[in-house]
């Protein structure tokens, strides 16, 4: 552990509503000058849990006053001084205050009584939070980080009269980000770790391919699983009419249970994808129920009756997020409702662009009060991207509380690097404990704690970028990418004004490593934003290439400035930018071939074009004209693909006056999570006129049973020396060439995106 032994100045509040003190005259010194009398005791007959909060104690206060305080089991007599951890055989000759149930598991009591100190807990972990409290508190202790604590040394410290007393609101508390896989980090913090829901769940969620796996069933029992237009499909959900799928689910429970038998919590939940079984029988279930949730909770109902003494979970997310109607949800079942689809630049509650997760919400608990609120904490297309959601954790918290949720898993960025991870578990932790806690003291103190001298510029930096979010009035969405906030929070004037404060911050800091290796590494979002956005040609600072005698050449300071970014990540230690894959090898490679391939100078260039097909509303890049602006897509990046709604793209080039045509290509997306897909067929065609086109040639396209879902596929044609004033491209998806029947709607709604039509 890393720890920095400073002076530290006044406790800055963290948790000073929970504190109560009496007059500064009566207490004692609990240690002064290198001395103290006081005793660590524990029960003699006392727990693992109750020696290392005893431990715990011993070690920090080691390290703070430089003194070894004892630890004695209450076989010892009661002379002197002592700092009791849990009660002891001498509990029954005092008179305080003390009702052990109001604690309940994590809740925990600290009062001083006569000459002694006493930590006392709930059920779980509630002394050794309280311990942790203490040193946070009343020694303004920290731990920032996994690596990073602060622990203040002093020569004295005078314990005054204290009766403090606290239970969580939220019962059930975790973090997937990557401090959290650290015990030492959760313990303090007082979340549930990995290791804690790895005892408490039975399995992770989406289990339905594992309790009923394809790879065994399907090929003999196809009626297993979801039918999908018609036909059964190994890799969407299952059939949840079907009696031997129920049959098999509940063997398969009781084996692992049987495995595994004190964990709490079973989780009986949809695949990752969608395409709920649309056979007959299910139809009548969501008919019967209201909807595709209907038929799921009637399905985990009936698993739950066969396990009373634990807790069948279930997802409401996707397709199952509506509450189902004619059917609670069983006494012993648990619904963890995702707020998947929530705007995060505006609070939950007050936001319209929230309402249909509100109105689920309400509707969930018209039914039942189990409910696990399943939160999203960072942007997964690009973990990197800045993401400005401070000012909503607080208000979101607080919302879900106002609703008698008391089970909050807040999904990060787990084992991987994300913008400012380190400042957003910190306060998302002291929320999930907390949350009616001062947000605004909380970050104060990570930053000037953890960025030391630049502190006041990174401080500046997250206030200007929220202020900016806010006042935009833009949207800030989990699935995105940075160069959709290029007219929001990440316009070119705010990037260069956040370049100057990070310059400022690192020279502020620039002869303490430690602090300037932090600094460095929280600007490296801004890094890729940047990278990401002058893809566009943004304005002529903010592009990668300059036009050196027709044809586009890259500037020295964008490949020093990838090489910078990515020499920065592997020092860090970081190696994935994206939930689903995105490593920074294959980062790196996609902007040099960007560099090299990813700006064309060719016939068409800047030619104005025509679209008779619909563009699509969510991938809009510069519109049509995107064809011809020398701009080629990538295969893991959405930017520069131009999509059309209905998945045909008939476009018209208007070339201004009659040219020969030598070849024309175009190249087309394949990203299945995105519902993009190859066309079936590209025809191009030439006019003179602008009103008869004549075909030059028709290319047909079978789906490869080697393509990626995420890949590129190029058509091209040579006219034969044609000339002509006007080039129409027309491509055609018929729906036909994708290989995952199990889309159901999503399939039905394919469609095609083009990055270029290059003409030669």
């Amino acid at each position: 552990m890393l720890i920095n032994l400073i002076k530290f100045g006044c406790c800055l509040g963290v948790m000073s509503i929970l504190i109560v003190s009496c007059e500064p005259e009566k207490g004692n010194y609990l240690f002064a000058n290198g001395e103290t009398d006081y005793r660590i005791m524990i029960s003699q007959n006392a727990d693992s849990l109750h020696i290392k909060s005893a431990e715990e104690l011993q070690s920090y206060l080691k390290l703070i006053s430089n003194i070894d305080f004892p630890i004695v089991n209450d076989t010892s007599p009661l002379e002197g001084s002592f700092i009791f951890i849990g009660e002891n055989r001498y509990f029954k000759k005092f008179d305080f205050d003390y009702d052990k149930s109001i604690l309940e598991d994590d809740g925990f009591q600290i009062l001083t009584y006569k000459n002694h100190l006493i930590f006392l807990g709930g059920e779980e972990k509630g002394i050794l939070y309280g311990v942790f409290s203490f040193l946070e508190d009343y020694l303004n202790c920290r731990k920032y980080t996994s690596t990073a604590s602060i622990i203040p040394k002093r020569n004295d410290f005078f314990v005054e009269d204290i009766n403090v007393k606290y239970s969580p609101i939220i019962k059930y508390r975790t973090l997937y980000m990557p401090d959290n896989y650290f015990q030492s980090y959760s313990d303090w913090h007082k979340l549930k770790s990995n290791r804690d829901m790895d005892r408490d769940w039975g399995m992770g969620v989406h289990t339905f391919s594992r309790l009923v796996p394809p790879e065994t069933y399907f090929e003999l029992h196809p009626e297993y699983f979801s039918e999908i237009n018609g036909k059964r499909v190994p890799d969407a959900q299952l059939c949840l009419s079907n009696k031997e799928v129920f049959n098999i689910v509940l063997s398969e429970l009781k084996d692992r249970i049987k495995k595994k038998p004190n964990a709490k919590y079973w989780p009986v939940d949809q695949n990752d994808t969608r395409g709920p079984c649309q056979c007959a029988e299910c139809r009548d279930l969501e008919v019967r129920y209201g909807g595709h949730s209907g038929a799921l909770i009637s399905f985990v109902n009936s698993i739950a009756t066969k396990f009373p003494d634990k807790i069948i979970t279930t997802l409401a997310y996707s397709y199952s997020q509506s509450a189902p109607k004619n059917i609670l949800p069983g006494k012993n079942v648990l619904i963890f409702l995702c707020s998947y689809d929530c705007n995060r630049s505006r609070p939950i509650f007050t936001d319209v662009r929230s309402d249909i997760f509100r109105n689920d919400f309400r509707d969930w608990r018209k039914l039942t009060d189990n409910i696990m609120i399943w939160d999203y904490i960072v942007q997964f297309a690009n973990l990197i991207s800045p993401f400005p959601n401070f000012h909503v954790l607080k208000p979101n918290l607080e919302y879900f509380v106002s609703q008698n949720v008391n089970m909050v898993f807040e999904q990060g960025s787990g084992k991987q690097f994300s913008e400012f991870n380190e400042l957003r578990s910190y306060v998302i932790a002291k929320l999930l404990w907390n949350p009616n806690c001062n947000i605004e003291n909380i970050i104060d103190d990570f930053i000037f704690g953890y960025y030391g001298d630049a502190g006041i510029y990174i401080k500046k930096y997250i206030a200007t970028m929220h202020e900016s979010l806010i006042n935009s009035m833009g949207s800030l969405k989990i699935w995105s990418n940075p160069w959709r906030a290029n007219k929001s929070y990440l316009t070119p004037a705010l990037l260069k004004k956040y370049s100057d404060l990070f310059d400022k911050a690192e020279s502020a800091v620039e002869k303490e490593p430690e602090f300037l290796n932090r600094v460095r590494r929280a600007r490296l979002p801004l890094e890729f934003a940047i990278l990401q956005i002058a893809k566009w040609n943004v304005t002529e600072e903010l592009s990668y290439f300059e036009n050196v005698n027709d044809q586009f050449v890259v500037k020295k300071k964008f490949q020093e400035r990838l090489n910078n970014f990515v020499k920065l990540c592997r020092e860090n230690g970081i190696e994935q930018l994206s939930e689903i894959r995105g490593y920074i090898d294959d980062y790196e490679n996609s902007v040099k071939n960007f560099m090299t391939k990813g700006m064309l100078y060719h016939s068409a260039l800047n030619k104005p074009v025509k679209s008779l097909t619909q563009v699509s509303d969510v991938y809009t890049v510069n519109g049509v004209n995107a064809l011809t602006d020398g701009f080629l897509g990538e295969e893991y990046s959405l930017t520069h693909w131009l999509e059309f709604k209905s998945g045909t793209m008939d476009v018209i080039i208007n070339m201004e006056h009659p040219i020969l045509i030598d070849s024309v290509s175009t190249n087309f997306l394949r990203n299945i999570s995105n519902s993009i897909g190859f066309p079936t067929s590209v025809e191009l065609l030439t006019s003179n006129d602008g009103e008869k086109f004549n075909q030059i040639e028709i290319v047909k396209s079978e789906i490869d049973s080697a393509d990626k879902e995420n890949s590129i596929k190029t058509f091209k044609f040579f006219s034969d020396g044609k000339v002509a004033k006007f080039i129409r491209i027309k491509a055609i998806n018929t729906k036909m060439n994708i290989k995952n029947k199990s889309m159901d709607d999503m399939a039905a709604n394919f469609t095609v995106s083009c990055d270029e039509i290059i003409l030669n």
